[in-house]
């Protein structure tokens, strides 16, 4: 009974598995072009969004310069990446290159990538600064989903973008 027992738990794993893996579809890889678009739709969306939650027109003028700051810093850390991916390519094509030409472009792009993180929260405090609770919750809430920090960046300089 046993025997049996083991058997058929293991032609219902296999069964599962198969079936598992019959409903998975591979993914398609993401196109550029169809990002870009997206992202340029959800600033423009972001900028609107702005518009009608911030009411006062000091603050919301200063909302929209924090976001103008906030695309040309994408864009600086976007060339950043590009440029450390093609040397840290290069470098590995290159049989001579050294653990420590390796170790200084590495220490590079981390101190680079720590200033552009810095940047980036000091322009969030200062739309939190200029904000209220309500407001922020509102912009914060849409920039989460629509434009998260990470795909603005690391996924532009992958997939080919311009930031």
């Amino acid at each position: 009974m046993r025997i049996y027992l083991r058997q058929t738990n293991s032609i219902v794993v296999v069964v599962a598995a198969i079936w598992l893996t019959a409903c998975v579809t591979p993914s398609e890889p993401p196109d550029p072009a169809r990002i870009r678009e997206e992202l340029l739709a959800s600033r423009a969306d972001e900028r609107e969004l702005v518009e009608a939650t911030v009411t006062d027109l000091t603050r919301r003028q200063r909302i929209l310069l924090l976001l103008d700051e906030r695309d040309r810093l994408i864009a600086e850390s976007v060339t950043y990446i590009r440029r450390y991916k093609t040397e840290m390519t290069r470098l590995n094509a290159d049989y001579g290159a050294e653990r420590r030409q390796f170790e200084r472009l590495i220490a590079e792009f981390n101190a680079q990538r720590a200033g552009f993180q810095v940047g980036f929260v000091e322009i969030l405090a200062g739309m939190k600064a200029t904000t209220t609770a309500e407001e922020w919750r509102t912009i914060s809430k849409y920039q989460l989903k629509h434009l998260p920090l990470r795909r603005l960046t690391y996924g532009q300089a992958y997939t080919g973008q311009p930031g």
